[in-house]
């Protein structure tokens, strides 16, 4: 799933024209590592939230259907729950994970068409030649921090220019450690919380929905074979 994972998370920023434009694009440009660089945060992610979600779903379950009967607001609020927490658990994970997947599509290393007032470039910037400068002798733009580009004013070259080879080869983040450990340096502890909300949003109807039909569907199917 991974690989479908990292188009979504691109087709959702707003670049690429469809998910096979995306593939092309990323096996063409940056390679087959880019479609499984988030694989370990991937699956350090889903292993917990898996054991938190089933986990809590089962004792809410015990705590407001004791009896075990089919009882559906009981089923989808004990979804609803365990949903919530294994998202609000697993967050910081999910945070590192979308990082991984969508960095090299907003690293502009030459700096090319991009009006980036009050940013700041980082001490251990990159520097790569743009187009315009490749043949003069050592005159470069230092790149920008990834992380403080603004999607409102961003214009990114990626995918449409060799710079985004190599923008690949001096991304900040390299692995799950060193991303959540870049995001606690710049952000602080409230980096770890970004898209909360918004998944919460997803993840409680999508839990509960998902364990009400299992739990409906099960005891039918004993009744039928009964």
């Amino acid at each position: 799933m991974t690989p479908l994972d990292v188009v979504k998370q691109r087709l959702q920023l707003g670049f690429y024209r469809g998910v096979f434009d995306c593939f092309q694009k990323v096996l063409k440009y940056e390679g087959v590592r880019a479609l499984f660089v988030s694989f370990p945060t991937t699956l350090l992610m889903n292993i917990p939230y898996g054991g938190v979600m089933v986990a809590a779903n089962e004792s809410f379950k015990t705590v407001l259907n004791p009896t075990g009967e089919r009882n559906i607001p009981a089923f989808f609020i004990s979804g609803a729950g365990a949903g919530a927490l294994a998202a609000l658990v697993t967050n910081p994970l999910d945070v590192a994970k979308t990082r991984l997947q969508t960095q090299c599509i907003l690293l502009n290393p030459a700096g090319v068409g991009l009006a980036l007032p009050n940013v700041k470039s980082s001490p251990a910037a990159a520097v790569v030649p743009t187009p315009a400068t490749a043949g003069m002798q050592g005159t470069a733009i230092p790149s920008p921090s990834p992380n403080k580009l603004g999607c409102d004013t961003l214009k990114c070259t990626a995918q449409q220019t060799k710079a985004t080879v190599e923008s690949c080869k001096v991304v900040r983040f390299q692995g799950l450690f060193e991303t959540l450990r870049e995001i606690l340096r710049e952000e602080g502890v409230r980096g770890f919380t970004r898209g909360l909300q918004p998944r919460l949003m997803s993840h409680i109807p999508s839990v509960a929905t998902t364990w009400t039909t299992y739990e409906v569907i099960k005891r039918l199917l004993v009744e039928y074979d009964s």
